[in-house]
């Protein structure tokens, strides 16, 4: 039948599986091994490139190369076929190979060694008999090639080599001697391997290597002083070791300590305090006093990562933890000399040990408070403390009956006469057992000690081998928790984890992949080795068209993050030639259509899976820059400028048209999450440019809903932990515009807590006061001022703007200022800013005008805020960031006032509508009230002016003057009302206007825009004014002639009064007392106009919540 003739493939297929179903398993092994054996001998014919036969066999090399196929040897434990294989390419290698044939050797030959559990004795003698005479004069080519198949074997030939000096030092005391060259070698990753690999030979319990090769030893001490910080770290960290199995060594060791414990770099430092403090904790005799001494004295160190290693420390932080941190730590001290008594100290033993029960440890506590008595000073200090420590509520029998029953719940052997469980008998009883690992899994982040038991760990397994999946991702996240107790508890455990657990990442859900390396990670922390196979497996499957694309990805982020010296082998192939040119460079969609589009956000279900692998992919990119230890500047600034840019082309990075909206949405998102990780590390700061920040600022108004909350949210969750530089405090001001109140109410509550978090770190932390500026949220406004003045809708001449921008300082402000006492500081800090120039552009005349019109913003919200007490001048010295600000040329001070004429700071809510004040940078002298006010005496007057004397003044009135009255009849109801009756003002502010002029409408319009726009939530005051009103000054001179203009006989100009009442004030005042009660009734009774939202200022479109 011809090949294309259809149903040819079933024939095909159907012989294949009935000659699969003839033969038996053993003639299955037969053939393959005759299969394999006879590639083998093929690939002899590379030894003569001038043959026909040469080419056939370089094609079979490289495609054994890409496939990997002889690894399958070694499951079906063909010993003697991977030795013939060894054997042949070895021999026929020569100097007319190329070096592309050598590296397919190589990538046969390596893998058999990396995955193998063992390597034959065979196999080692034929490898390592090419580096010796006469074989290594005789074949110089086999002799590199075994070279490089030594460097690139290394971690898998080290074990054997270290267990070869464990068994007979004397072999290896003719070759040790040469890694002494190695220990001097200008290679760094050389000079670190050899210096690890002497590490474990010295510090053997019985090695005498030390001894018995004094110029090795001493090499080995020169190490401490390596110019790498990677190779002084290796050594303090053996020193563990050798303190503890060579007392004789102990001095010198000792010696290096101590001058380690003042090295530059913070890594060493910490290293030292941890290895002395575990040294220490085993066996404290081999601990000299010096070096306890060193470690007290650390507690000096400005660094907070070394101070929360400290024993020291540890008192501190439980002092802050306690209302009276004074009284606590005194009382401590007294403890201190109780505990001297044997039992007693017993007993607090017994009350802080997680493995006696909780019913034991509440016993101890009991006797350790009737031993005190009741009137014992120290008493109420170490009842609080117990209370904190004392394991008395989950302990280990708790934890097991917990599993217990889980485990019967999920089985379904739960208890079945239990009413209790039957609602749940149309789904089984899985629901239960499901809730009960949800219990369980928030217990394991608090108690992770109680985890640690072989049964605990035991049940686990089973938990993830469950068919389940909700059940697996419970059980990963539990052992990602409380994995590293698995070597302590049972070391055999571990091997039953590791293939479980690596099938997970590799054919797992997303999250399964990136709980399970994580995992692995910490029940192996020592190496990476359990990483390779994954990390191998997971680089051949990587291919746009992998079915499990996204698990893939996620894998090799987590990698990443935990392996990254394994990560970077294969790095340019994933991040270079994958990550960016296949998946974010790419659009494999077609052109999206508007008319289809659902809008700009959608369910994750609805997500296309392009978007979702680019999300994994910018993912991967930043967990890769976050594993990188030390700078590394050429790494970090491609990854910024493409994030940048997808936010610059807000997520469609091709401009291709071919991302929907809802797409463009997340992937926004995901750069914006991106840059927020990227800015946590601190030596990754440096290179995010003051374009990139406030191009990440703006996301704060971006049109999506759903990215607003979102990325507010994971910007809190950094700032709270205090991860973020303090300017990225700042971009909350952005919110002040928002459509939704519940999410500006809460991004306010954001600000508060924040600023309350600084100052509470800065009380507790008396280190931290040298670099307040950088924590407290004071000097945050510096960095808020210049981001406004860069904000692309800014515009330092139109009115609306700067009403705008003038909320955004507010929004800020506010929970700054509550308390009332750093009004002349934040003034002071204006002022400086305004004293020099923007580092941004230093020369443009704009950009720094813009600047300066933004810091009179801030100064007269300032100023407007205190105008009921004597401002002071700031007596210290503040510090403006570099970063946004250089020196101005001049130095002195800027008087000027930026803002353009005529602009007014409208009052809070709480004041009479109408009034308004002008911009004025300096407070009055009489506490904020001009002396030409005179709104509040024409009420008062009108008053006391009598029926009759207003009788013969009506008389008195034009007619022009009485229509004019009359028109404006309601406006003063509503506006000029006495100040004194609250309840007047109240009904006036709530009646209805009726048939109001085009002209008068306008106003109200804007005056209703402009008392809304400020912030919502300001308390407002008895006398009608909020903490925000500034002083009542009477309009400009351009505003009252552009009134003027529209009528010559208005008296009352937006609702200030003239200094000398008018006839047909009084009429109308008099008028008005003369009404009816049932005239007033009906006024009142009349229906509240519904007041007009107030339109979004802000020039970018904004979506509310859907």
């Amino acid at each position: 039948m011809p090949r294309n003739e259809s149903g040819s493939s079933p024939r095909k297929r159907a012989a294949a599986t009935d000659l699969h179903e003839r033969l038996s398993k053993d003639e299955l092994i037969k053939r393959l091994k005759a299969v394999f054996l006879m590639m083998t001998n093929q690939l002899k014919g590379l030894g003569n490139t001038k043959s026909n036969l040469s080419k056939k066999s370089f094609y079979l090399l490289e495609s054994l190369a890409l496939v990997k196929s002889f690894n399958i040897c070694l499951e079906l434990d063909f010993q003697d076929i991977i030795l013939q294989l060894f054997k042949v390419l070895f021999q026929v290698v020569n100097e007319n190979h190329s070096n592309k044939i050598q590296n397919f050797m190589l990538d046969v030959m390596c893998p058999i060694i990396q995955e193998g559990d063992s390597i034959p004795q065979e196999l080692l003698d034929t490898v390592l008999v090419n580096i010796i005479e006469p074989q290594k004069s005789e074949n110089v080519v086999a002799y590199k090639l075994t070279c490089e198949f030594i460097k690139r074997t290394s971690s898998s030939l080290e074990p054997y080599l270290q267990m070869l000096n464990r068994i007979c030092p004397s072999v290896l005391l003719s070759v040790v001697p040469q890694l002494e060259f190695k220990l001097k070698s200008e290679d760094v990753e050389e000079r670190l391997s050899v210096t690890e690999l002497l590490g474990q030979m010295f510090s053997e319990q019985d090695s005498e290597l030390a001894t018995q090769n004094k110029a090795l030893w001493n090499s080995y001490l020169g190490r401490f002083v390596d110019i790498s910080v990677d190779v002084r770290v290796e050594c303090i960290k053996r020193c563990k070791e050798f303190l503890k199995n060579h007392p004789d060594l102990v001095t010198d060791i000792g010696d290096k300590l101590h001058e380690r414990q003042r090295d530059p770099d913070e890594r060493v430092r910490q290293e030292v305090v941890i290895t002395i403090c575990d040294a220490a904790a085993e066996n404290i005799s081999g601990v000299s006093d010096q070096l306890l001494n060193d470690v007290c004295e650390r507690t000096r160190d400005k660094k907070s990562q070394d101070n929360e290693t400290l024993v020291f420390s540890k008192i501190i932080s439980l002092a802050r933890a306690f209302p009276d941190a004074f009284k606590f730590q005194e009382n401590l001290k007294k403890l201190r000399g109780m505990i001297k008594e044997p039992s007693l100290r017993e007993l607090l033993k017994t009350c802080v040990n997680p493995n006696v029960g909780c019913s034991n440890v509440f016993k101890a506590v009991s006797d350790v408070v009737v031993r005190l008595g009741s009137k014992h000073p120290v008493l109420e200090t170490l009842k609080a403390l117990l209370d904190r420590a004392a394991p008395l509520l989950v302990d280990e029998n708790c934890i097991k009956a917990l599993f217990k029953l889980v485990k019967d719940a999920i089985e379904g052997l739960a208890d079945d006469e239990d009413d209790e469980y039957e609602w749940h008998e149309s789904s089984g009883i899985k629901p239960v057992g499901k809730k009960g690992l949800a219990l369980l899994l928030g217990l394991a982040g608090v108690f992770p000690s109680q985890f640690q038991s072989d049964d605990t760990f035991q049940q686990l397994l089973v938990f993830l081998k469950n068919k389940d999946q909700e059940i697996v991702d419970h059980s990963l996240k539990m052992l990602a928790l409380t994995g590293d107790g698995i070597e302590k508890v049972n070391k055999s455990l571990a091997n039953y984890y590791h293939p479980v657990l690596s099938k997970l990442a590799l054919k797992g859900t997303p999250c399964q992949a990136k709980h399970s390396l994580r995992s692995i990670a910490k029940i192996s922390a020592a190496s990476s080795q359990p990483f390779d196979r994954v990390f191998t497996n997971l680089v051949s499957s990587l291919s746009y068209d992998c079915p499990l694309l996204l698990t893939t990805l996620t894998a090799l982020g987590e990698i990443a993050l935990l392996a990254p010296s394994l990560f970077e082998t294969q790095r340019p192939a994933i991040v270079r030639d994958f990550v960016v040119k296949e998946l974010l460079m790419k659009d494999r969609g077609e052109t999206a259509d508007s008319n289809e589009s659902e809008g700009e956000w959608c369910e994750d279900r609805d997500v296309t899976q392009e978007t979702q692998t680019k999300i994994k992919g910018i993912r991967l990119l930043v967990k890769w820059l976050r594993g990188r230890q030390g700078n590394h500047k050429s790494s970090v600034q491609p990854v910024l400028r493409l994030l940048d840019s997808m936010l610059t082309h807000k997520g469609d990075l091709q401009q291709q048209g071919c991302v929907k909206a809802a797409d463009c949405s997340r992937l926004r998102l995901a750069a914006a999450c991106g840059m927020i990780k990227i800015a946590q590390e601190p030596h990754y700061i440096e290179y995010i440019t003051l374009e990139n920040f406030q191009r990440l600022s703006l996301v704060m108004q971006d049109p999506c809903y759903e990215v607003r909350d979102k990325f507010t949210k994971k910007l809190h969750k950094a700032e709270d932990v205090l991860k973020l530089p303090l300017e990225y405090l700042g971009i909350f001001a952005l919110a002040a515009p928002e459509p939704v109140k519940e999410r500006k109410t809460q991004v306010r509550q954001m600000i508060t807590k924040n600023v309350k978090t600084r100052r509470d770190y800065l009380k507790q932390h008396s280190a931290a006061q040298e670099c307040s500026h950088s924590i407290l949220p004071e000097y945050a406004l510096p960095c808020v001022i210049h981001m406004l003045a860069h904000h692309p809708d800014f515009k330092q001449d139109d009115h609306e703007t700067l009403v705008q921008f003038k909320d955004y300082l507010w929004f800020f402000m506010e929970p700054i200022m509550a308390k009332a006492d750093n009004y002349s500081f934040l003034k002071k800090l204006v002022e400086n800013v305004k004293e020099t120039k923007d580092a941004q552009a230093p020369d443009d005349e704009e950009v720094n005008k813009n600047l300066y019109t933004v810091c009179d913003l801030a100064l007269g919200l300032i100023l407007n805020k205190v105008h009921t007490f004597v401002l002071k001048e700031f007596p210290g010295n503040l510090v403006l960031p570099k970063r946004f600000f250089v020196p101005s040329e001049g130095g002195g001070p800027n008087t000027k006032n930026y803002l353009p004429k005529g602009f007014q700071f409208t009052t809070a809510k709480g004041q009479k509508k109408g009034s308004a004040v002008e911009s004025k940078l300096t407070p009055s002298k009489k506490r904020g009230r001009p002396a030409n006010s005179s709104e509040k005496s024409a009420p008062k007057k009108s008053r006391k002016t009598s029926p009759d004397k207003d009788t013969k003044r009506e008389k008195k009135t034009s007619a022009k003057q009485l229509n004019m009255s009359d028109k404006r009849k309601n406006s003063r109801q509503k506006n000029a009302s006495p100040p004194e009756s609250p309840r007047s003002t109240e009904k006036s502010s709530s009646t209805t206007k009726s048939s109001p002029s085009p002209r008068r409408g306008r106003a109200a319009k804007r005056l209703v825009s402009e008392l809304d726009a400020l912030p919502e939530d300001e308390p407002t005051q008895d006398s009608g004014t909020s903490s925000l009103e500034s002083p009542k000054k009477p309009l400009s001179t351009r505003q009252i002639s552009q009134q003027s203009s529209r009528t010559k006989s208005r008296n009352e100009v937006n609702g200030v009064t003239d200094k000398s009442p008018s006839k047909v004030k009084r009429k109308k005042d008099t008028e008005e007392s003369n009404s009816s009660p049932v005239k007033k009734r009906k006024e009142s009774a009349s229906p509240p106009t519904k007041r007009k939202e107030p339109t979004l200022v802000v020039k970018r479109k904004i979506s509310k919540r859907r």
